[in-house]
């Protein structure tokens, strides 16, 4: 449904993240895996879309170090926003939480100014496969 409005999560202390959600996911499921991949990277100020994955995907997800003007904000304040994910949703709810945690890692490295040389990928993937063993119970 294009035009869906942004719903925001309050997050711990002060922090909050808005996302829209196109996927058969319920919001329910999204807010608890928010909440967790929040409870050790910072999502503040981050939107994050959930859509179903089409049939020839070869990426289920994408960070951006800033908000396209083409994306649809109904719902949110233009500046008020910093960053933007985007999750391409299918049948396996592991990949999309793995996604999502690697996707948060990118957020943290554009937020330190390394969005740039050699290991990038190699630690967002290292950081979403601890944070799926550790901190993930599919709660």
């Amino acid at each position: 449904m294009a035009g869906q409005k942004h719903r925001i999560v309050r997050l711990k202390g002060r922090s909050r993240c808005a996302f829209t959600n196109t996927s058969k996911l319920a919001d329910k499921e999204i807010k608890t895996a928010l909440r967790a991949v929040h409870s050790e990277l910072s999502l503040d100020r981050v939107v994050v879309h959930f859509k179903t994955m089409g049939e020839r995907r070869w990426s289920f997800g994408r960070a951006y170090a800033g908000i396209p003007g083409v994306m649809n904000r109904r719902g949110l304040s233009i500046g008020e926003w910093d960053y933007l994910i985007t999750i391409a949703v299918d049948d396996d709810p592991i990949r999309w939480v793995h996604t999502l945690a690697h996707e948060a890692k990118h957020i943290d490295q554009y937020r330190q100014r390394h969005y740039r040389g050699r290991g990038r990928e190699a630690a967002c993937n290292a950081f979403a496969d601890w944070f799926m063993r550790e901190c993930w119970s599919g709660a």
